[in-house]
């Protein structure tokens, strides 16, 4: 029998090459629950007014993954230890943070099963895939949970700055053609580092705490530089969800209707006469 090679390598529209770190994180992209992802809209119904927003959850998982490898190898060059066992359940968690996600992402959330978001279904996906591949997702379902001791490496899967938004902000802004959303993620995971208590944090803060006896030309003219790249950062997120708000609530409008009409067809098992109040607003 040829052996598989299982160091691929995916030609990102975003990012360029991205390559599969190691043979379990190729299993676990192989596995049907992942590969259901690429059936999976990132952005919901709103192909229907951005034509190009044709992009999944798939491309998002692995566009995460890569801008984790990037930041667990910035964190690693300014002296953060991190264990190969810990980049391994970052990577892991990062990749399969949304595998929860139904159909039509967001806009159908809450609307077959109430009350029950998309985190938890991911969380159940990823204890099935623990028992499947004999524990080796400990390390990262700790991590997903916010259990781990360094909690610097939780917000990197979840906080104000982390990976998943990093990446659905530019890959989002990308396929829609909404450019406000087109952050420069390289400069702003180059200026991550931990400090205090194990915690995330920008460049910028060194210079509040450890710099305030340097004033030089320099250092101003660096400060604006990284105040400018966070401001982007900012701007982009608000002009974007700005720019879909609105199409994301009609889509839950929708997708609120067609379960609703689900429902019935299950329970009553034929096709009934159903009034939907918000159907002409589309």
């Amino acid at each position: 029998m040829i052996a598989t090679n299982k160091l691929k390598i995916f030609n990102d529209p975003i990012y360029g090459f991205i390559t599969i770190p190691n043979t379990l994180i190729y299993d676990l992209i192989q596995h049907p629950y992942f590969q259901r992802l690429r059936r999976i809209s990132q952005m919901g119904m709103s192909y229907l007014v951005y034509p190009g927003a044709h992009h999944t959850r798939f491309h998002h998982a692995l566009g995460c993954m890569h801008i984790m490898q990037k930041a667990i190898q910035t964190l690693q060059f300014k002296g953060v230890e991190i264990s190969k066992e810990e980049e391994n359940g970052l990577l892991i968690a990062i990749l399969l943070h949304d595998i929860g996600h139904g159909p039509f992402s967001h806009a159908m959330e809450n609307s077959i099963v109430e009350g029950v978001h998309h985190e938890e279904i991911s969380l159940k996906f990823m204890n099935a895939l623990n028992e499947e591949f004999g524990g080796q997702l400990d390390l990262a379902i700790q991590i997903f949970k916010g259990e781990y001791p360094r909690k610097f490496m939780y917000q990197l899967i979840s906080s104000q700055l982390d990976m998943d938004r990093m990446d659905y902000l530019k890959r989002d802004s990308f396929y829609s053609g909404v450019a406000e959303g087109n952050i420069n993620s390289e400069r702003l995971i180059q200026m991550m580092n931990v400090v205090l208590r194990q915690s995330l944090c920008m460049s910028v803060i060194f210079i509040a705490l450890y710099s305030s006896k340097n004033t030089g030309p320099g250092m101003k003219y660096w400060l604006l530089t990284v105040l400018s790249v966070l401001s982007h950062y900012i701007t982009g997120a608000v002009f974007l969800f700005a720019s879909l708000i609105t199409l994301s609530r009609y889509s839950k409008l929708l997708m609120k209707d067609v379960a609703l009409v689900f429902r019935i067809i299950f329970t009553a098992g034929n096709f009934p006469s159903v009034n939907l109040p918000y159907a002409r607003t589309y």
